[in-house]
């Protein structure tokens, strides 16, 4: 089946240079597109000029970059004290049962409030739908794991690079468990099925005029944009937003703070285009 991370681990193995272990990291996701960002801002245009990862262009202010097909990474998301500290639980729990397995993972962090990242890998190839059912199949019951690591539509985060969003901090190793390749076809997990929904527009303050908001749905994700102009949190109170692609609308993800930050994809154009 193969070990996770197996050429990876070697070559960082005494290696004190940063820079060099993210050069290490960055080799086996060549031909990737990627990305560069500061506080959570994207200061290249990849969605609408991608440019792809060559080794011979290294950079170390590439810190984002589209995962492999064959690697996920697990996360739990929580804004709140006590969806922190269920996150973090969440988080122990799901490393046991990798260690439980004998899956390998590479543990990594940036010390951001929220729970580090778990890299895993997979034998082989996995689509989107299967990483988000793996993903759902390996966290705890009723706990908030992010499923936008299984997406092929973003970058995330570059192993040994500053952090997109903390721009102090490195993205590095913590702990290293020495396991096997996940073999996602042994695991028996219930897939996802496509659903295909016919887009709907939500009308806040923005008006729908002859079937504007589902015309411009049906062509455009609103999640793709808030990656292009690195909107990741609410511009009014920092908080996680919430991004619905099927309907094309957008709301701060906290509503107990009455924070009126919502509305369709016109809406979005009109408040946070840079």
């Amino acid at each position: 089946m193969g070990i996770a991370f197996e050429n990876l681990i070697k070559e960082i193995e005494g290696e004190k240079d940063i820079h060099k272990k993210q050069r290490i990291f960055l080799k086996e996701y060549e031909g990737m597109h990627y990305s560069k960002a500061e506080e959570g801002m994207h200061f290249m245009k990849w969605k609408t000029e991608p440019k792809k990862y060559r080794d011979s262009g290294f950079d170390p202010q590439i810190n984002c970059i589209k995962e492999l097909p064959s690697r996920t990474r697990i996360e739990f998301d929580g804004n709140t004290k006590e969806e922190i500290a269920a996150a973090k639980e969440a988080f122990e729990i799901t490393k046991a049962k990798l260690k439980g397995y004998g899956f390998g993972f590479i543990q990594t962090t940036h010390n951001s409030k929220k729970t580090d990242y778990l890299w895993v890998e997979f034998n082989r190839d996995l689509t989107p739908l299967e990483k988000e059912a793996f993903l759902l199949w390996i966290a705890p019951k009723d706990s908030k794991v992010d499923l936008s690591f299984a997406s092929d539509k973003k970058v995330f985060a570059v192993m040994f690079a500053m952090h997109w969003k903390y721009p102090y901090e490195r993205e590095e190793p913590v702990e290293i468990f020495n396991g096997e390749k996940i073999d996602f076809d042994e695991l028996d997990i219930p897939p996802i099925k496509q659903i295909k929904t016919k887009p709907r527009g939500v009308t806040v303050r923005t008006s729908n005029k002859n079937g504007l908001v589902e015309k411009i749905v049906s062509k455009l994700n609103i999640s793709d944009l808030a990656e292009e102009w690195g909107i990741h949190c609410c511009p009014i109170c920092g908080r996680e937003l919430k991004l619905d692609d099927s309907r094309g609308f957008f709301c701060c993800e906290d509503s107990r703070y009455n924070c009126d930050f919502k509305g369709n994809i016109v809406e979005f154009a009109r408040r946070c285009r840079p």
